[in-house]
């Protein structure tokens, strides 16, 4: 079975609604996709089902 890759918004985006942006990325391709989109300072290592 084929997955889909999805994104979807997952926090306010009405403007002083909310401080953080966070976009919820599903799917087979999710991992290149936010390494496209993504670059974080210093370590670049990336943990799958962190909880924090």
């Amino acid at each position: 079975m084929k997955q889909t890759t999805i994104a979807a918004i997952a926090t306010a985006i009405v403007p002083q609604q909310g401080s953080i942006g966070i976009v919820r990325l599903s799917g087979s391709e999710a991992l290149s996709i936010a390494k496209t989109l993504f670059h974080a300072p210093g370590r670049q290592s990336w943990q799958s089902h962190r909880i924090l």
